[in-house]
């Protein structure tokens, strides 16, 4: 089973030239990435985020005190069982830099 998006797919065109960058996750992991959120982290390869858990590119610590990895499985629960959530976050930037983010998340159909 595919965990990328169709490069044939009409919407691929679309979903890579959005501004807002985005990030979509199946089992808490990386699937794919647009531009957008590869010019906003500072990753050139879009295969160094495929697989990784949010909390990876993200301070060990959010400003709450909460650890990356907690907090984001916490809303990422959130989001499948309550639909569509928004937040801040804090992410990493490649060069270490901390980068304040507006987040929307919620679930959506994936293959079929």
């Amino acid at each position: 089973m595919s965990t990328s998006i169709n490069h044939h797919d009409p919407y691929r065109q679309i979903f890579e030239q959005l501004p807002d960058p985005i990030a979509i996750f199946r089992d808490g992991r990386c699937v794919e990435v647009n531009r957008a959120m590869l010019e906003m982290t500072g990753i050139e390869d879009k295969n160094c985020l495929l697989g990784l858990h949010p909390a990876a590119i993200s301070p060990r610590l959010q400003p709450d005190g909460e650890t990356s990895l907690d907090r984001a499985n916490d809303l990422m629960n959130q989001a499948q069982q309550h639909g569509s959530r928004r937040f801040e976050w804090v992410h990493q930037r490649a060069d270490g830099t901390p980068l304040d983010v507006e987040v929307t998340t919620g679930p959506c159909e994936w293959d079929g």
